[in-house]
């Protein structure tokens, strides 16, 4: 697993309801049984699928 200080700071710009998107998928993930993830994670995690 890599440390939080090898992770590089990246700005991103994107329409208001990409960012409602990531939002509402973050809270439906701690209403369905589990933890609010994170935008940066969910995006995270989408780089790694295309990658």
């Amino acid at each position: 697993m890599e440390k939080k200080q090898d992770y590089f700071r990246v700005p991103i710009t994107m329409p208001s309801g990409m960012v409602s998107f990531l939002e509402n998928l973050g809270i439906e993930c701690k209403k369905t049984g589990g933890h609010k993830i994170a935008n940066t994670e969910i995006v995270r995690c989408l780089i790694k699928l295309l990658m």
